[in-house]
This record gives structure tokens, sequence and C-alpha cells, in this order.
């Protein structure tokens, strides 16, 4: 934290809106910080984001600031980091209360392995999938989905995806001109879609499957599909030259695989998959395997999200999955009704106008505690029906065919990075 900044953002011990005691500093971005705190009532850690004192006369900023808190409030996703409270400052800046998490940014952990085995990746960018699809459903589109914005928590033995920072989030159909032209960087360049680098105001939720197929592409080979040396070179590069196909960088990873990524790299957004969760299920078969219970949680998110299919051809994602999740030493299967095909449109917009809950129900906020777990079961969406056994009797039927038969031989092991022994500090910028 800079100087200019301790002056007049809140130190340790101060107590803001009357209930968080600020514990210390997290991190700073470009637009706010965030502070470490603890609710005064309840005991528990929480972490709240602030603008910049040099943002908070910046009416526009404080308004998408605040938009964002409004919406990212919305989601259900246990991939979403939640937001638990909005209040405002003395001086009548916004501020937003979030869960705490622990754990380290994804661009952390590539930065220590290089590179990450394919079926670990894949499971990374499904978790990412889930809170995407949701969000693009309530027409959020990220904007800036990037290793540094997917934070890798230790829940449960197993790790769990948290997108954050929504904070240049679109909302479709709530985008006001001289707010998308005044940001300095709406979205970060190595990650940015032809159609952003062209109009930061005219993207849809394709952008964030570029975004997507860019750090799978950079998960999987350590290297980026566009890199030059100035900013300039880089966005030229995203327009106008084509990637390296990644199976000639990658050639131990399936082939369909391999197509899947590429896809998602098409300069033409009508060339990409046409939702997300297309995209997901394109890569699912080469995921973690059918018992990894945080892929059980995301076949049920990606399918249940959205609004009914239409009549016509199938699209089956996860056709037929059963999800074995286990607990307390008893499974709970949940059969998956697969949806109908979706118009080729991606559905960023309702078409009906809905109320925005309050942020926290009335009363003390509910902030959850340190590793937040996956979501419940109950909490799976109307369209899963759950019958609890005490075991698994048959097998689960296999995700989905995929269009060219994986490898059968196993690829070679790449040691893959054990639990960390500490915690490192949590990360929100």
């Amino acid at each position: 934290m800079s100087g200019s900044d301790a002056e007049v953002l809140p130190s340790p011990g101060a107590v803001i809106a009357d209930k968080y005691t600020v514990v210390r500093a997290l991190g700073r971005g470009g637009m706010g910080i965030v502070l470490e705190a603890e609710h005064q009532r309840l005991g528990q850690r929480v972490a709240l984001k602030l603008l910049l004192p040099e943002i908070r006369s910046m009416g526009e900023i404080t308004a998408r600031f605040e938009r964002e808190a409004r919406a990212v409030a919305r989601l259900s996703s246990p991939h979403v980091a939640r937001i638990l409270d909005v209040d405002a400052l003395p001086d009548g800046s916004p501020f937003m209360v979030m869960e705490l998490l622990r754990g380290r940014e994804l661009g952390d952990e590539l930065d220590e392995r290089t590179k990450i085995p394919y079926r670990e990746a894949v499971g990374y960018i499904l978790q990412a999938c889930a809170a995407m699809a949701e969000a693009h459903r309530m027409g959020i589109v990220h904007r800036d989905l990037k290793p540094a914005n997917l934070f890798l928590c230790e829940t449960g033995g197993h790790r769990t995806v948290k997108v954050l920072d929504f904070g240049i989030s679109k909302l479709t159909g709530d985008v006001n001109a001289s707010m998308t032209t005044t940001a300095s960087a709406f979205g970060t360049p190595l990650y940015m879609s032809p159609e952003q680098v062209r109009s930061v105001k005219n993207v849809d939720a394709r952008a964030d499957i570029w975004s997507l197929g860019v750090v799978l592409y950079e998960l999987l080979s350590g290297e980026l599909p566009f890199n030059h040396e100035s900013a300039t070179g880089i966005l030229a590069a995203i327009l106008t030259e084509k990637p390296v196909p990644i199976g000639k960088r990658c050639p131990e990873i399936p082939r369909a695989l391999a197509d899947a990524v590429m896809r998602a790299l098409e300069k033409n957004p009508e060339d990409r998959f046409s939702d997300v969760r297309e995209f997901a299920a394109s890569i699912a078969p080469y995921g973690p395997p059918r018992e990894d219970p945080t892929l059980a949680a995301v076949a049920i998110e990606l399918e249940g999200v959205g609004k009914p299919r239409s009549r016509g051809k199938r699209r089956n994602l996860f056709l037929g999955a059963t999800a074995v999740l286990v607990a307390g030493g008893a499974a709970a299967i949940v059969v998956l009704q697969s949806p109908n095909a979706s118009s080729p449109v991606v559905p960023v917009a309702e078409p009906a106008a809905q109320s925005i809950p309050p942020a926290i129900p009335s009363g003390a906020p509910q902030v959850s505690p340190v590793g937040t777990a996956l979501a419940p079961l109950q909490e799976a969406p109307p369209t899963a029906t759950t019958t609890a056994t005490p075991s698994a009797t048959a097998a689960p039927p296999p995700l989905r065919k995929p269009t060219a038969e994986p490898k059968t031989s196993a690829p070679p092991p790449v040691k893959t990075a054990p639990p960390a022994t500490t915690v490192p500090d949590p990360k929100y910028l």
C-alpha cells in the first residue's frame, strides 16, 4: 500500500460501518484495495473491497463498482467469490464485503509448475465454466478472465476454483457508453478476444469463451497463443495472426481436446462454441475422473443453469450422466436431465427484468468461514432429482462420447504439486 493510500484508507484496528474491524491490507489493484477484517459480533474474517481514493471521485467508476456488487450478489455458484454485504464509508463511497478466501491464484500455480496435466487443467476450466454459465444466464459478461482471476481454494481435500473480480463486467442491456470508454483497460490484452480489442462495448458471452480458451491453452502448453513484447503487438496478433495449434505444442493431449481449445480461439465469434456449456461439454471427457466430487458438482451446475431448451436437435451435456457425490460415508445419486438444444445465440440476457435481491439478508451478515465448501446437495437446480442410497450400485455411464477417441495409453506421469503445508495469504486483485 502506498503512503498516500495509508493516509486516507482505514488502518488496522479501524472500525467500518460499526461492525467490521480492519485487520490488514491484502492487496491493491488498479481500481481498489482489499482489506481483511473481522465481523465484530460473529468473530469471523471477511474481505472488504474498497475503491482507491483517487477513483472515488469518478462517478462512472463508482456506479460500475456498485453494479458489480449487485450483480455478483445474485450469483449462487460455489465457483464465484460471494458478496456478503454492501455498505458505504463515511464519505459515501461504497465498499463490498466478500467471503475471505485462502489459497492461491491459478496464475501463481502455473508460474510454479510451468504446465498443468491436461485432466487437472480441464478440471479447473470446467469449474470456471460452471461459474460463467450462471453469470451469462443473468446477462453478466466477465470480460477479464485470466489465471490471476481464477482462485484455487483448498476445500475438503480438493481444490475449488473461485472466479474473482467482476469489476469490469458488462451487464447486458445496462451499459453506459461513457462508462465503457473511460476505463484505461477493459481486460488484460493477453486474454482479450478480437471483438473486445475492436470495441469494449460490443461483446457478449463468447468473449469469455475465448478467454477461457486462452487460459486452457496456457495451462496445457505453458505458453500463450499470442505473445509479443508490447501490448500493441499482442493486440495486433489477436486480430490478424493464427495461433500455433496446441496439438503441435502438446502432442500428448487427446486430439479432440486440442480441437476444442482451438475452436474456442476462433476469431469470428460465430465459429466458436455457442455458449460456455457447449464448450464445457466438449472438454469434459478429458477432465478429472467421474468419482471426483468437484466434477460431480460442476455437472449439476452446468446442467441446471439457464432456461429450458427449445425443441429440436438435442445437444447432450453429460448425457445421461449420473453424478456421484460422496458425503458422510453415504453416496447421493444425482440423475441429471439432458437439455434440448439451445439457440446459436448466447443467452446473455433475460427477456424480462428481474428484481435484484438485497446483497445480504436482514440482520447480521452471513459471513462464511475460511475455505467455503461446495454447494450442498439441496442447492442443486430444480432440474436435478436426488435419491439417497447407501452406495452406488452401478457405474455411471460416460460423460459424453468425444468426437475423437482419446489415446488409450496413459500419458507420461507428470508430477503434480503436493498440497501446500502453509496457507498463503488470500488475494483478490
